[in-house]
């Protein structure tokens, strides 16, 4: 059955102008938490790392996942199309993934 993940920057959180002060208060109550800040954290990191910006490793996180997920994913322009092209081309590896989730041994893979 084909899963369809609808939200995945988790409605602007994971976007890389994220404001908690401007943010919808459901998004908030949705995301924001310490265990999401620190994933947000290693998803920059990661980014860095990569030379993308976290909204590009949130969505390679979906597209990574082994159940092969379609993922909804909105850009406010026609350069957020080429960055979301970039996650397509380029999985993250199950370390990286499991390095996101949880953070391992503190530092990124590879």
């Amino acid at each position: 059955m084909p899963l369809l993940a609808w939200s995945s920057q988790a409605s602007g959180f994971f976007a890389p102008t994220f404001d908690p002060a401007m943010a919808n208060p459901d998004v908030i109550a949705s995301n924001l938490s310490d265990a999401n800040l620190a994933r947000s954290a290693r998803a920059t990191e990661l980014g860095v790392r990569r030379g993308w910006d976290v909204a590009q490793v949130a969505l390679a996180w979906v597209l990574s996942e082994p159940s092969a997920p379609f993922a909804a994913f909105g850009v406010r322009d026609p350069a957020g199309i080429e960055r979301a092209w970039v996650a397509l081309d380029t999985p993250l590896t199950p370390e990286e993934r499991a390095w996101l989730d949880t953070g391992g041994e503190g530092r990124i893979p590879g």
